[in-house]
C-alpha cells in the first residue's frame, strides 16, 4: 500500500480477521504518516463486515470457531479476552499456565446427572452475565469458551443455540440496541492450546542452535 502514492486522496479501508487489532491499528497509522488520509479500519475486521453483509447484525451470535494457534497469535493484539473455562484439566493447571489472568476467567464446574445439560446452562449464563459489561467497556473485547477437547463438539451447537442477543430498551421512546460480544469455541479445547504452546516453546529452545555436518560424513 505504501508505494501506491495515487491512492493517497482515495477513501481506503483496512480489513482484518478481527483478532488483529493491533496489527491493523500499526497498519493504519503507518499509512496515514505517509499520506493516506482517507483511511479507516472496519471494527470487528471480517467477521463484522460478513454478518452485516448477510443482514445478521443484532441477531444470535455466532459461535465461531477458533484454532489454538490463531488464539495464541490473536492473545498479543490489545483485545480483552474473558475465558469461559469448562474445562477440568485447565482448572488443576497452575495459574502461570493460563491464557490470562485469572480476573478474566470464568471457571464452570457441574456435577452428578445430565452433566452436560448443566454445562450447557453454566456456559450461557456466564456469556450473558459478561454480556452484560460490554457496552460500559472502552476497549475491544471478546469471549472464548474452553473446554476438554473430548467434549468440544459435541456441546458446541447446544452452546451456540441458547445464546441470544441482549437489548438496552432503558430510555422510553428509543429503538433497543442489540448489544452483542465477538464469541468463539476453541477448537481441540484446553488440550489443542497446551500442545501449541509446548510446540511453540521447543522451537523457541532450539531456534538458535547451530547445524551441524554429520560426524564421519563422506
Amino acid at each position: 500500500m505504501a508505494s501506491k502514492r495515487f491512492l493517497q486522496q482515495t477513501s481506503v479501508v483496512l480489513l482484518g480477521s478481527g483478532l488483529d487489532i493491533a496489527e491493523v491499528d500499526q497498519a493504519c497509522r503507518q499509512l496515514r504518516q505517509q499520506g493516506f488520509v482517507q483511511l479507516q479500519a472496519v471494527r470487528g475486521g471480517v467477521r463484522a463486515w460478513q454478518a452485516a453483509q448477510a443482514g445478521t447484525a443484532g441477531s444470535q451470535p455466532l459461535l465461531q470457531p477458533l484454532d489454538a494457534q490463531t488464539w495464541i497469535a490473536a492473545l498479543g493484539q490489545g483485545m480483552h479476552w474473558t475465558v469461559i473455562s469448562a474445562s477440568e484439566a485447565m482448572q488443576r493447571a497452575p495459574q502461570a499456565q493460563w491464557p490470562v489472568p485469572s480476573e478474566q476467567l470464568v471457571a464452570v464446574r457441574v456435577e452428578g446427572k445430565e452433566r452436560d445439560a448443566k454445562l450447557v446452562a453454566a456456559i450461557a449464563r456466564a456469556y450473558q452475565d459478561r454480556l452484560k459489561h460490554v457496552r460500559h467497556a472502552g476497549y475491544a473485547q471478546a469471549l472464548v469458551v474452553i473446554t476438554d477437547g473430548v467434549v468440544s463438539d459435541a456441546l458446541r451447537a447446544q452452546v451456540e443455540s441458547t445464546l441470544a442477543p441482549s437489548t438496552d430498551a432503558s430510555k422510553a421512546g428509543r429503538s433497543a440496541a442489540i448489544v452483542t460480544l465477538p464469541a468463539y469455541w476453541l477448537d481441540g479445547g484446553w488440550q489443542a492450546y497446551a500442545q501449541q504452546v509446548a510446540q511453540a516453546a521447543a522451537i523457541q529452545q532450539t531456534a538458535n542452535h547451530r547445524l551441524q555436518a554429520p560426524c564421519g560424513r563422506l
